[in-house]
């Protein structure tokens, strides 16, 4: 069986000669030993069957040890090792069909033609982690073309690998389609201009390669290479270890494609699936959860949402859709993230403004009576500023740094304003102006002490700290002006 063969390898190589490295007595009691389990995994034993009381003394030279005493050279031996055996892979996958049906929570086998992933997902974590630390890219320079030819070659498997978890033929929680997608992403970092011509070549997708064959997607066929690669279905429900490590490397890839290539960076702030990422992994609070997903995600939203006006108000009516009406700002708790995005939704909207005048697209629609903005940052502020209040003496730097995007998105909304709008929209659709204008003098009010107390050392909050204060200082001055005067534009 060519599976068993290619696993009796990887295990040998993979689970040894990586983890011996790393503690290479904990596998045997003397040094001896080691060497001999290190050579005889090297040269495709499988070291759960061997018997080392039966091995000569004398089969192995002690000198065989010196060979991985580095770390390079471990990666060097198991890299070339992985590498011959890539296309026996890759051929094995695309010529079965993994099926599996759900009992219990757990995954089964239909029949014993069927792949386990189990059996080649090591294989692509040793691949990549043989293509970090200093020497990746000296262990491919001899082959010029290495990473379009491998990634060419395998992404027929992986359209494969996804029509089966898309028609729940395999496990939501595939493991092997989460390691391809890392070592694409790590193909991508090397060489992302490979990665992108092997991704995006025409003749990949003739009616004659498996590669060419459409995804059925909610009754429509996709054979676009971009919108295939959008629409992996790369999520586990309730899993969310494995949605924190694979979807992160996925919608990290995803980014990277997208700052390299033109139709990758229209297809990610255009298609609804990373819309549909941010609501369910970011602002979704009773989903989201701080990690590497989260980051990966609202980091990548932030900055495209600077430089893309569609994008920036599309992510706006995601936000705050419906003119208002079941907001991510009207949560039990204040959301973090809904709050940044905001802040950066405004702030590009005005520094756009000052070369296109007249393009308050998002703040025009915050302001109005059918949204009601300043009422609902209004009472974001005053969850902020009370759960401040209440744990003033161990207060964290997040709550800082709230407060510190609810006084500076109003602060950019009303600097658009000439005073006597400012004054309409205190008197019209700002009821809660007043307490507002309580919470600035509170904040303008506390001392350094009470702002730092039991973390002076955290340079960061004092400098938010600073930012607060002086922010609501102006805001508070912009509001006793606005009510007394009918003047000018600030």
């Amino acid at each position: 069986n060519i599976a068993d063969s290619v696993k009796h390898k990887i295990l040998g190589l993979v689970k040894s000669l990586l983890m011996i490295k790393k503690s290479p007595l904990s596998f045997a009691k003397s040094e001896s030993n080691s060497t001999k389990m290190i050579s005889l995994a090297y040269f495709g034993y499988n070291l759960q069957d061997l018997d080392f009381s039966q091995v000569d003394d004398n089969s192995v030279s002690q000198n065989d040890w010196c060979d991985y005493m580095n770390e390079e050279t471990v990666k060097d031996k198991i890299f070339s090792a992985l590498k011959n055996l890539y296309m026996n892979v890759v051929d094995v996958i695309i010529s079965q069909r993994s099926e599996y049906f759900i009992v219990q929570g757990h995954n089964s086998i239909l029949n014993s033609q069927l792949i386990d992933s189990s059996t080649f997902f090591e294989y692509f974590a040793a691949v990549r982690q043989c293509l970090s630390g200093p020497g990746a890219e000296k262990r491919i320079q001899c082959d010029k073309h290495w990473i379009f030819d491998v990634t060419k070659y395998i992404l027929p498997a992986f359209w494969e690998i996804d029509n089966g978890g898309r028609n729940q033929h395999r496990s939501p929680a595939d493991i092997l389609k989460g390691e391809i997608i890392m070592f694409f992403e790590r193909l991508a970092q090397l060489n992302s201009n490979q990665f992108l011509h092997a991704v995006l070549d025409g003749s990949m997708y003739s009616s004659s390669s498996l590669s060419g064959q459409s995804m059925n997607i909610a009754g429509k066929n996709i054979s676009d290479p971009i919108t295939k690669m959008m629409e992996v279905f790369v999520t586990s429900n309730n899993n969310f270890d494995y949605n924190n490590t694979y979807m992160a490397h996925f919608y990290s890839l995803l980014a990277l494609l997208a700052e390299k290539n033109n139709n990758f960076s229209n297809s990610v702030l255009n298609h609804e699936n990373w819309k549909w990422a941010l609501r369910a992994f970011v602002l979704n609070q009773n989903v989201a959860k701080p990690g590497r997903l989260y980051n990966v995600i609202l980091l990548n939203t932030l900055k495209y949402v600077e430089d893309n006006e569609k994008f920036r108000n599309s992510i706006f009516k995601t936000l705050i859709p419906n003119d208002g009406k079941d907001s991510f700002l009207e949560q039990s708790s204040p959301n973090s993230a809904a709050l940044k995005l905001l802040n950066s939704i405004f702030d590009s909207e005005v520094l756009h403004n000052e070369t296109q005048p007249n393009n308050l697209f998002c703040v025009s629609t915050f302001l109005s009576g059918e949204c009601g903005g300043m009422s609902k940052i209004s009472a974001v502020t005053k969850k902020v500023f009370a759960h401040l209040s209440d744990t003033i003496e161990h207060s964290t730097t997040q709550i800082v740094d709230d407060l510190y995007q609810c006084v500076n998105c109003m602060d950019l909304i009303l600097r658009t304003l000439s005073r006597k709008d400012v004054k309409k929209i205190m008197t019209e659709s700002w009821p809660e102006v007043d307490e507002v204008n309580s919470i600035f003098t509170q904040i303008i009010t506390m001392t350094e002490e009470e702002w730092m107390s039991n973390d002076e050392e955290n340079e960061h909050k004092r400098k938010l700290v600073s930012e607060i204060v002086s922010i609501s200082t102006d805001l508070q001055r912009l509001l006793i002006t606005a009510s007394t005067s009918e003047g000018r534009r600030q």
